[in-house]
């Protein structure tokens, strides 16, 4: 049977472990989105970027573009995946990348298709778009630039995206240990009280189990708990140990009562029997119409201590009536009469 607090402990765990797996999840899938979005634009800022470019590199009185600037240009973007090819306005090709270094533009793509499909699940292809270059309003030609679509990471974006990723586990993994410990404390400030009530629990049976009337039972626990209920329950832990111990101390105080009742129409008994058999006093009627009497009394005593004995165990109703006191108080004095005799004391 597995334990209050290691349940309690597993159970937030758990439920903490899959709220911030799911909360992990939301957070990678809208930032992702989000990255990706803001790479889309990018690559379209890029995309004019290069246009311009080669719209400045047109030169109207050679009737064509700078071609050692051109070159410059469109080596220095197939480094950051973009292929640049660029034609007149015939369609001629006036500069190629993949003329200029094949391999390498080869290479660039493979790199970034398997950075895409391997990292991120993406699936690529390549795409070719084609642009007007105009100069002064003149236009000038086209620029057709291949990439890998819909869309790609460069190797800083790869490494920002990493970054964040790895960020995000660490700050996930932290929390995760913070919960945990702050499940470890809930449970024991749940647990500890539990505790302590089923130890006081255990210790009034383990009273009542001995049997014995030595001792004295005080079972008294915390009460003030930040938790409703765990004040309720250490309140009615101590209320039973005071009933119960109040009940004791009755227990005992109605021995005794009934211990000292018991004597006095014994000593009668044995006083009166005592000096009859002694030849003290006569065996007269009288007297042993007393004797019968404390036989009575002993008699209505012990019925008495079963109606008790029932009042403790069953529902039963009293009801007032009368009585005869100046008779009771008569009884009274007559059992009183033979010790009050021995002393010479009249009553």
């Amino acid at each position: 049977m597995i334990r209050l607090k290691n349940r309690l402990i597993i159970t937030y765990a758990l439920f903490i472990a899959l709220a911030l797996s799911a909360l992990a999840a939301a957070i990678n899938i809208i930032s992702g989105r989000i990255f990706e979005t803001f790479v889309r634009k990018t690559i379209e800022a890029e995309c004019a970027e290069i246009v311009r470019a080669v719209s400045d590199l047109y030169r109207p009185l050679h009737g064509g573009f700078n071609l050692t600037a051109l070159e410059a240009i469109g080596m220095l973007y197939v480094h950051n995946g973009y292929i640049v090819d660029v034609e007149d306005m015939f369609g001629t090709p006036v500069w190629n990348a993949r003329d200029m270094d094949m391999e390498h533009c080869v290479d660039a793509l493979e790199e970034i298709a398997g950075r895409m499909e391997s990292g991120y699940g993406v699936q690529i292809e390549l795409v070719n778009v084609s642009y007007p270059v105009t100069h002064n309003g003149v236009a000038a030609g086209y620029v057709n630039i291949a990439s890998v679509g819909p869309f790609f990471y460069t190797n800083a974006q790869s490494a920002f995206l990493d970054s964040l990723n790895r960020l995000l586990a660490a700050a996930a993994l932290v929390f995760l240990l913070f919960s945990v410990v702050m499940s470890i404390i809930l449970a024991e400030e749940i647990s500890r009280p539990i505790r302590t009530a089923g130890r006081a629990a255990r210790t009034i049976a383990a009273f009542y189990a001995q049997n014995t009337t030595h001792g004295a039972l005080n079972v008294r626990i915390h009460e003030k708990y930040t938790t409703t209920e765990l004040t309720e329950l250490a309140q009615s832990i101590n209320e039973l140990g005071r009933e119960l111990a109040e009940g004791e101390r009755r227990q005992k105080q109605l021995m005794n009562d009934i211990a000292h009742e018991l004597r006095t129409p014994l000593t009668c008994l044995r006083g009166t029997l005592e000096a009859i058999a002694d030849g003290v006093w006569e065996a007269a009627p009288d007297r042993l119409a007393n004797c019968l009497d404390e036989v009575r009394r002993l008699s209505t005593m012990l019925d008495d201590i079963m109606l008790l004995t029932r009042l403790e165990w069953e529902n039963i109703t009293l009801h007032r009536t009368t009585f005869d006191i100046a008779g009771l108080i008569n009884e009274t004095a007559e059992q009183f009469a033979c010790a009050a005799a021995e002393k010479d004391i009249t009553l």
